[in-house]
């Protein structure tokens, strides 16, 4: 499908009434936007709003009634931002609108998992991709705080934040806090860690992207990964679970090291093309 020059775009965020996590994939949206309207077409964000003169872009799907899926209008797109895995409780959700509608996904493995369950394949892989808006704090800000975990800490995530704290490493734990506030966290840290929700988790990249634009270290545990982020490993602090403790005390310990490891993570995410990413999804529609 060829893109119409003069094509608008509506990116709806669905917000849902006492459901704060709908800020956790707000910034997935606004980058979005940022490239559409880089590529020259006219582009909104708004919560909750369906328009008829706009292609529709529903990032947020997976907390919507599944029966609105046959409601929506022709050439809707949905932008998933969730792990597809046999336990998630938003795969019923989600299926009815992938089975319907052109879809892009930030997960090369979520796009192989949607077509063996036969759900469909017009789902797009929408490799994470850098912009210069995905820079969103000043890299030369002093840093505080030595190790910043943000979102949800279930059982498993206190375990080894506990485990950092008997290595006497001042973590700082950020839950339901979102866009500039949650920034203004990660520009004081030295280190980000990420820790998986589940050991069968696909590797959160979308978090990684936001840590690396940045200039700050992001140290993950090991997992997760695909062949969509081989490109980027070399700028990324990686270890088993029981590891986290020992490799973040050590790029603590040696400021040369780490500082040049937040410069080859910029580096390498910086490589990545957003809006040639975003051009060829959209010529890349199916009618």
């Amino acid at each position: 499908m060829t893109p119409d020059p003069m094509e608008q775009f509506n990116i709806l965020i669905v917000r849902t009434p006492g459901v704060p996590f709908y800020h956790a994939y707000t910034g997935m949206a606004r980058i979005l936007g940022a490239a559409l309207k880089r590529l020259g077409y006219p582009t909104r964000l708004a919560e909750n709003e369906i328009v008829h003169d706009a292609t529709n872009i529903i990032v947020g799907a997976h907390n919507l009634d599944p029966e609105l899926a046959g409601t929506l209008p022709p050439g809707t797109i949905i932008y998933n931002s969730e792990m597809v895995l046999s336990h998630s409780p938003f795969l019923g959700a989600l299926k009815a609108f992938v089975a319907r509608l052109e879809t892009w996904d930030y997960s090369a493995a979520n796009v192989r998992s949607w077509r063996e369950m036969g759900v469909s394949d017009r789902v797009r892989w929408l490799r994470a991709g850098y912009i210069p808006e995905c820079t969103t704090i000043d890299p030369a800000r002093e840093t505080d705080i030595d190790v910043l975990f943000y979102g949800h800490v279930n059982r498993r995530r206190r375990e080894i934040l506990d485990a950092l704290a008997r290595r006497d490493i001042r973590a700082y734990v950020l839950m339901n806090t979102y866009g500039d506030a949650r920034d203004a966290y990660i520009a004081r840290a030295k280190l980000v860690l990420n820790i998986h929700t589940t050991p069968d988790a696909v590797f959160e990249i979308a978090r990684a992207s936001h840590v690396m634009s940045n200039h700050r270290v992001l140290v993950t545990e090991a997992g997760g990964f695909d062949e969509s982020v081989q490109d980027i490993l070399g700028g990324i602090a990686i270890g088993e679970a029981s590891e986290l403790p020992e490799l973040c005390r050590s790029l603590l310990d040696d400021d040369t090291r780490r500082r040049a490891l937040a410069e080859r993570g910029f580096e390498l995410f910086s490589q990545r093309d957003f809006l040639a990413t975003v051009r060829a999804a959209l010529a890349q529609r199916q009618p």
